[in-house]
């Protein structure tokens, strides 16, 4: 049986066990943030429910915001989740 750890810099911590199965990893559930100009346009609907479906599939948590179509808006939004506590940060920004 194989046992490692590796922790340290950005990355989350890494515990993997080797069995005659083969090697498993175990890491932290991704999370994603999907920043949208609008949920008045059928696009944008569409966009918002492919992530939710996707985000479901790949076992990940989506945070999906609006705008209002203004830029600054949607500019303070991200940043605000962006300088969160950092367990509540997302790893990625999709806009």
């Amino acid at each position: 049986m194989l046992h490692f750890t590796l922790c340290g810099g950005p990355a989350p911590c890494i515990v993997s066990m080797g069995s005659k199965e083969g090697l498993r990893t175990a890491m932290k559930k991704l999370r994603f943030l999907v920043s949208l100009t609008t949920n008045d346009n059928d696009y944008q609907i569409e966009q918002a429910l492919s992530a939710e479906q996707m985000a479901r599939k790949l076992g990940t948590e989506v945070q999906i915001v609006y705008a209002d179509n203004d830029a600054i808006t949607q500019s303070t939004q991200i940043l605000k989740v962006i300088q969160a506590a950092e367990d509540k940060r997302p790893d990625a920004v999709v806009f």
